[in-house]
């Protein structure tokens, strides 16, 4: 497979994969029974890798985001314990969901092995929050490491994806109200009116998806056509 067939292949059961775990009632009731809801630790812990920076900085870097409340979930989540707390906890969920869907096998380990080769030699420059995450220590055994190195991959893709909106003049909110409705849009905080969609913000919109696909595909080119496509059947099977 070429590198954007590839790109193309997986990106959606990674996409999938990776918000799973954050939408699942269980892991809400979980977090709720420490005291917080998983607002916080989302903040927290997903921007917590950017170290001691203020909400705003965590605010751009979370693009899609209702800004407002991102803010508010990040000062929530300093004043409860230290960043690197909230980094180990988040690690931990979403660590626990991926061995929950993924066999302690060889498959896994082999999914690990090429998806941590992709991340390793992907371009971080301008990507904190995939710089941050790159930079924690992933689990040893293979399913968690499966579920830890792809979570990297998505992540690098949305940091990817988030700079190329920024390039093309596209706000969060138009991004989401454009690829998922104002259902979505409210599921991450933002309040009605909406603004309008016209086609000149599509257009920007579909260039920007151009851009961060090409960004993915750059990143599989330091595997093999056969591992790509090995890759790939991987993701199928096990995602």
């Amino acid at each position: 497979m070429t590198p954007e067939e590839t790109a193309a292949a997986v990106w959606l059961p990674v996409a999938e994969f990776g918000a799973k775990w954050m939408f699942d009632p269980a892991t809400h009731a979980r977090v709720a029974e420490r005291g917080y809801d998983f607002g916080t630790l989302y903040a927290g812990g997903r921007g917590g890798v950017l170290g001691e920076v203020d909400a705003d900085e965590v605010a751009r870097q979370l693009t899609i985001f209702d800004h407002d409340q991102i803010r508010t979930n990040w000062e929530r989540a300093r004043s409860i314990k230290p960043t690197g707390e909230w980094v180990a906890e988040y690690a931990d969920e979403l660590v626990a969901a991926g061995r929950a869907d993924l066999p302690d096998d060889e498959h896994s380990r082999r999914l690990a092995e090429l998806t941590a080769r992709v991340v390793d030699a992907a371009d971080a420059s301008d990507k904190p929050l995939f710089a941050g995450w790159r930079a924690v220590e992933p689990p040893a055994d293979h399913a968690g490491a499966a579920a830890f190195q792809i979570t990297l991959i998505r992540e690098f893709r949305g940091c990817a994806h988030y700079n190329a909106l920024a390039a093309h003049g596209i706000d969060g909110l138009t991004a989401v109200l454009i690829r998922t409705g104002p259902d979505f849009a409210a599921m991450l905080g933002h309040g009605a009116p909406y603004p309008e969609i016209d086609d000149d913000m599509r257009d920007r919109w579909t260039a920007a998806e151009v851009d961060t696909a090409a960004a993915h595909a750059a990143a599989l080119e330091v595997l093999t056509a056969d591992e790509r496509t090995e890759y790939a059947a991987l993701i199928g099977e096990l995602l």
